[in-house]
């Protein structure tokens, strides 16, 4: 090779090595310690510095310019440091690796269950309560026929241990028997360095095999994501959309469901349902009837179980409609 050739020869560069869901979290809490570590340094030396008794004006000039060397020296220490200490904590592999955890089962599934369904003696069909009820009952309806097998499948997986795979990717392999029919079950997640992607394949030796049934993502902190439900694997199209949240600090969620079905009637209809810390009323559905471009909007309270309802078109108005504890209608406050 000339000397001009290798020169300007392009040196081979090694492939960047993924990061698991571990490493990434263990890197950025090293990072966040060691910086928080020097920081304290710096004010604690800076402080005993600035509290430093000066008999003269020269003493204290020069007891500030030690201030500012000594914050200076620090600000050039933090990255140094901070950059040792990721390097350390990426080698510590004194604990196994472990998969990343699958999001509670809130996030995929719309729980029906809170909505007060006490009243079998009432038989008032324009009851407040009933229509209530009568607007998520269609939406459950929905779930329970399109996404049984998928909810099941889901379900099943928080019985089972992933295996990591060459790729740094985890697998979570095992059979779920639905009704009369068994199904296998491949929960795929991936890390990146915006959250954890999830797709979940399903196979039946008489039907399909490794139909893709649902994929989402969430952050890091598993405070906030989404999924995507395809039909069926005789119609593998877009289905459902649902995006979620929840807080780490206390019990307030909510999940929405989204109809994404080209050319369906209900496409763009919705159903949110979210627990909140307001009073009196903490949960609520928010629907929207898409054919009609209706909003039906629904509180009540979890424990005493009084409601309301507001339906521009069973009601003629925009009014609220409520129930008391009874789920008897009642005239609203």
């Amino acid at each position: 090779m000339s000397f001009v050739a290798a020169r300007h020869a392009v040196p081979q560069l090694r492939p960047m090595r993924t990061l698991s869901f571990n490493q990434l979290v263990k890197i950025h809490c090293c990072l966040l310690t060691s910086i928080k570590f020097f920081f304290n340094m710096s004010i604690k030396y800076g402080d005993l510095t600035m509290t430093r008794k000066c008999e003269t004006n020269k003493q204290k000039y020069e007891g500030g310019l030690l201030v500012k060397k000594i914050n200076r020296m620090f600000l050039l220490i933090i990255p140094a440091a901070a950059f040792v200490f990721m390097l350390a904590c990426d080698k510590d592999t004194t604990e196994p690796e472990q998969g990343p955890d699958i999001p509670p089962i809130s996030t995929f599934v719309l729980d029906f269950s809170t909505f007060p369904d006490t009243a079998a003696s009432l038989t008032l069909t324009r009851n407040n309560w009933q229509l209530a009820r009568l607007n998520a009952f269609f939406w459950n309806v929905v779930i329970l026929v399109h996404a049984a097998i998928p909810v099941a499948a889901y379900a099943e997986s928080f019985q089972h241990t992933p295996e990591q795979q060459d790729d740094g990717s985890w697998v979570w392999s095992y059979d779920v028997v639905i009704g009369d029919s068994t199904y296998t079950a491949e929960l795929h997640a991936s890390t990146d360095t915006e959250g954890i992607n999830w797709e979940m394949y399903l196979s039946n030796a008489e039907s399909f095999t490794d139909f893709l049934w649902y994929s989402g993502q969430h952050n890091l902190l598993c405070t906030e994501g989404t999924w995507t439900l395809y039909k069926s694997p005789a119609d593998p199209v877009d289905f459902i959309d649902i995006e979620w949240h929840r807080s780490l600090t206390n019990s307030t969620a909510d999940i929405k469901y989204t109809n994404v079905e080209d050319g369906s009637d209900g496409y763009g209809g919705f159903i949110q349902y979210g627990i909140t810390d307001d009073t009196p009323y903490d949960a609520f559905y928010d629907i929207y009837i898409a054919e009609q471009e209706l909003p039906i909007d629904i509180e009540w309270n979890l424990d005493s179980h009084i409601g309301r309802i507001r339906d521009e078109v069973a009601y003629e108005d925009t009014l609220w409609h409520c129930w008391d504890e009874t789920l008897s209608d009642v005239d609203c406050e």
